[in-house]
């Protein structure tokens, strides 16, 4: 087993510079394409059912309606394919590794596309299900740190545990779907390497498993143990850290507000990070497991060999053109980001808002309430939204008031008319 463990961290570690760029850059970019869908999605189907907004009254016959489970559905599929083009990018940078074949970020990438596409085409419609049985155990701690941050997620969790009438039968599911999806995970080397079709390739998959059982499930309960403590750790480092900063860097009054926000950022943060760790590191163990019985000779990336033809290729080389490549990833991502950064998209913070900060009467604890005073302090402290009082007078003249008469405020008796809203 020791010689097994050493082996998956010497795969990890070959390439680790690309692993690491092509898994954040892959990351970040999927979670930013699946949360703007997610929002329009959301946004259309309420629209097309004349909702205003979600709320647990309507909620369920949102979630049920023919509309929003096509969106859903057709949201699943999309999933799965990104689902699977990560995991074939990293069996093809994990089969460089192990014969210690160096390679970029951009090769992962094409490498997985490319695998991809194969595996596609030989599965057919098979290569949703072996995508989808594989994927619980494969992103366990990703889907459970995003369901307690996500809203919508959230809400659909629950929803979906107070509908059921003993939550025993919901939680024995979960754990017969985490079991079933372990014995899948064994296939996609066979589905995605090898080119099997998934019938065969998950039959092939249960007779390795069953050849080192328990090398393989002692290995996989030691490394979620290492790298539970791993997450663990860098969670209260990093709270730890961003706490200490905003003690020596903010002014007292904001401190608490700005340790919420950040603390929301890390937590999403962190669910995306935790998800990259779990698959790295579980198919670089399966990996592992699989190449001990199985070779495969050293392959070149499809566009590589189409390019040869072309004489600047053959000047500026291979290792060149996938460095060049990866930088154009890179500034590509950075480019996108930084749009949605200037354009203020509020898809994400729709989708993971939770519980909003609201300034009561401007912020009245830290300056007159109803005050342009109250109002600056509560921009500054970072509320999500402060709220007013405006009634109307006698003679037709809107003011900022709570009370209807000036005496608390400002201690003349004095009656100030008609009450109009209060928001």
């Amino acid at each position: 087993m020791k010689r097994i463990l050493k082996k998956t961290w010497a795969v990890i570690t070959c390439n680790l510079g690309s692993l690491l760029l092509f898994e954040a850059g892959y990351r970040i970019a999927s979670f930013v394409l699946m949360t703007q869908l997610i929002h329009a999605a959301v946004d259309f189907s309420l629209k097309q059912q004349k909702f205003s907004y979600l709320t647990a009254e309507n909620f369920g016959e949102f979630l049920s309606a023919p509309l929003s489970v096509v969106l859903f559905l057709l949201l699943l599929f999309l999933l799965l394919l990104l689902f699977l083009i990560e995991v074939s990018a990293l069996f093809s940078g994990f089969a460089c590794s192990y014969q210690k074949q160096k390679l970029y970020a951009s090769d992962m990438l094409l490498l997985g596309l490319y695998r991809t596409c194969s595996f596609l085409r030989h599965s057919r419609i098979s290569w949703i299900f072996g995508a989808a049985f594989s994927a619980p155990f494969f992103t366990a701690y990703f889907i459970v740190r995003e369901i307690s941050y996500i809203r919508l997620l959230k809400f659909t969790a629950l929803h979906l545990y107070k509908s059921a009438k003993n939550p025993g039968f919901l939680y024995f599911g979960i754990g017969l779907l985490l079991v079933g999806s372990f014995f899948c995970v064994f296939m996609l080397p066979y589905a995605i390497l090898e080119k099997e079709k998934s019938r065969a390739a998950f039959l092939r998959g249960l007779r390795l498993l069953k050849r080192q059982w328990k090398k393989t499930l002692s290995g996989f309960v030691i490394l979620h143990g290492i790298m539970t403590v791993f997450l663990f750790g860098l969670y209260f480092v990093t709270m730890a850290g961003m706490t200490a900063l905003v003690s020596f860097h903010v002014a007292t009054e904001n401190k608490i507000s700005q340790v919420l926000i950040y603390s929301d950022w890390i937590e999403m943060s962190l669910g995306i990070a935790a998800g990259a760790v779990q698959l790295t590191v579980s198919l670089a163990f399966v990996y592992v497991i699989y190449a001990r019985f199985h070779t495969h000779s050293k392959e070149e990336v499809f566009l590589y060999r189409h390019m040869e033809q072309y004489a600047w290729f053959s000047k500026v080389g291979k290792r060149r053109a996938a460095a060049m490549l990866t930088a154009l990833f890179v500034a590509g991502e950075g480019l996108c980001l930084l749009f949605l950064a200037q354009s203020h998209n509020v898809s994400l913070e729709r989708l993971t808002a939770d519980t909003g900060i609201t300034a009561h009467r401007g912020g009245a604890r830290m300056a007159p309430e109803n005050t342009i005073s109250a109002l600056e302090q509560a921009i500054s402290t970072g509320a999500d939204m402060a709220e007013i009082d405006v009634q109307e007078t006698r003679d037709k003249e809107l003011i900022l008031l709570h009370d209807d008469s000036l005496k608390r405020t400002a201690g003349v008796s004095k009656r100030c008319g008609k009450w109009i809203w209060h928001r």
